[in-house]
């Protein structure tokens, strides 16, 4: 294991492009801190990137998903399905992108798509899920969408109103950034070594 840090607070976006742009794994994931999704979950999303999937994202508005919560979230637990749905809706209407849940915390991709996509985000905070699933709407990239089993323990959040009026900024600069730029194609393919048949 390897620790990442820098001095000051610079936001998730930031954050989680620092941490995925440092790792060396063929698959590169990352999923929120409260860990609200099963291990179960991180490894089949690891195992589609392994499996040859370029994006693939946890979705927990995908039919098959399960959301687990205790009786004494129920209302927080409507309340964050409700901002959910409001703000995936806006941001397919301002955004390229076709996922409905947008800002699921568990999100796999290959080493290469990571190394070709984020060096062109611009998002430190919160947006920054929308500006990777823009990214990879702009350069033709597939996003594969699993279903998953999350579970809310707590009414901490760090998306209150405050942070959605932001995220919804940032979904207009997302969306004035995407109009005139463009992700770097990718790499050519190395020319194959031949070498000899041994004798």
């Amino acid at each position: 294991m390897r620790v990442v840090g820098y001095e000051r607070n610079r936001g998730k976006g930031y954050a989680v492009r620092t941490g995925l742009l440092a790792a060396r794994g063929a698959a590169r994931l990352f999923t929120d801190i409260d860990l609200a999704y099963p291990f179960d979950d991180v490894l089949r999303i690891a195992a589609a990137v392994r499996d040859g999937a370029a994006v693939v994202v946890g979705s927990r508005a995908h039919p098959e998903s399960v959301v687990t919560l205790p009786v004494r979230v129920l209302g927080y637990g409507y309340r964050r399905h409700v901002q959910s749905h409001v703000f995936g809706a806006l941001t397919r209407a301002l955004l390229p992108v076709a996922q409905r849940d947008t800002q699921a915390g568990l999100k796999g991709m290959s080493a290469a798509t990571a190394e070709r996509v984020l060096p062109a985000l611009r998002c430190d905070g919160f947006g920054f899920d929308c500006e990777f699933l823009t990214a990879c709407s702009r350069a033709g990239i597939p996003v594969a969408e699993l279903p998953v089993h999350v579970r809310y323990d707590t009414t901490a959040s760090t998306t209150g109103f405050r942070t959605t009026l932001r995220m919804v900024r940032e979904l207009w600069q997302i969306r004035r950034w995407w109009r005139t730029r463009s992700v770097p194609p990718p790499p050519a393919a190395a020319e194959p070594t031949w070498l000899p048949r041994a004798a």
